[in-house]
């Protein structure tokens, strides 16, 4: 691989016919597309504070989809088992709080 745009080809590849699939045949998920979508926009959001109850009321308005905020909750724990993210939790440095 020379160039930028194969090694991007390759490395969407690995994500959508490994990591995706073997999510997807373990866990047997039926929504798939809702996966994809919900990896998109966990990426797209690296450091800011998500909450499966407002990804799931975006899903509803935008995606016309029925997804449940569990379900994506869910989702997260599965990418997290894949190791394609990490969940990490807020803390508070003024009140010392988690």
């Amino acid at each position: 691989m020379k160039t930028d745009e194969d090694k991007m080809n390759y490395l969407k590849g690995q994500l959508e016919n490994v990591y995706l699939r073997d999510i997807v045949h373990r866990y047997d998920i039926r929504l798939t597309s809702e996966l994809e979508n919900l990896l998109n926009i966990l990426a797209s959001g690296i450091s800011s504070l998500t909450n499966p109850s407002r990804i799931a009321s975006t899903f509803k308005s935008i995606k016309k989809s029925k997804i449940s905020a569990n379900t994506i909750d869910k989702f997260i724990g599965y990418f997290e088992d894949s190791f394609i993210l990490k969940r990490v939790y807020r803390y508070d440095v003024k009140g010392r709080n988690i």
